[in-house]
């Protein structure tokens, strides 16, 4: 299993949220082969969407223990996100334009591709082939072990339900071979994924009306 840890630190540095991770994920997974990635932004806003102007910055001193009390010896990566420059937009797109849960999006999966970049990196420096990929966010407190990593089919992706209409950013256990496809989740295939979309006010307006058909994980529409 690899486990790709990204995002702001936020509440991680707490004792009682990284001996969660350790104790509820990476232990419960009872993983024979387990290496955890982490992809961290050391400016962390309180909130991505709310207009909170709360910052804290964090030093790579203050976070190192956390990530060695998690991980111990299964830690393989570390990368310290710049405090800059957000994955750049499509076209006519801008940051006003999406809808408020959507703003963090792009830069959340511009994370994980980097956790794909490492994770194929030490593939191929050690020899060994990941069967899961775990992708969750540092501030999450997890409350009871997730289960041994045999219990889950193999050919789905795992992610809790937020709503109706989209899945929560808290965790998604995916299977190797997908973990490219749920990286590139913003990217937008118009421009051949080179550069990032979100779904607008407009078009979440028409989504959870059912007026709009043309956007990929939305079945039901008129």
């Amino acid at each position: 299993v690899a486990v790709c840890v990204h995002g702001g630190v936020r509440s991680f540095t707490h004792r009682v949220v990284h001996t969660s991770l350790r104790e509820n994920i990476l232990l419960s997974f009872n993983a024979s082969y387990l290496r955890v990635f982490f992809v961290l932004n050391l400016t962390s806003e309180r909130c991505a969407w709310d207009g909170s102007s709360e910052v804290r910055r964090f030093t790579e001193a203050e976070v190192r223990p956390s990530l060695e009390a998690a991980a111990g010896s299964a830690l393989a990566a570390f990368i310290a996100e710049a405090p800059c420059c957000r994955p750049q937009l499509s076209p006519g797109l801008s940051e006003q334009d999406c809808y408020y849960d959507q703003l963090s999006g792009p830069a959340e999966f511009h994370g994980v591709e980097k956790c794909q970049a490492e994770i194929e990196a030490h593939e191929r420096a050690s020899g060994v082939a990941f069967d899961w990929v775990f992708i969750t966010r540092p501030d999450v407190f997890w409350n009871f072990p997730i289960g041994d990593i045999r219990w889950f089919a193999p050919n789905r992706v795992h992610a809790p339900k937020l709503s109706k209409i989209e899945l929560s950013d808290m965790f998604q256990l995916v299977p190797r071979r997908r973990l490219a496809l749920v990286a590139s989740t913003f990217r937008d295939p118009v421009t051949n994924f080179t550069t990032h979309f979100c779904i607008t006010k407009q078009q979440r307006y028409l989504l959870i009306r059912g007026k709009l058909c043309d956007l990929p994980g939305y079945r039901h529409c008129q």
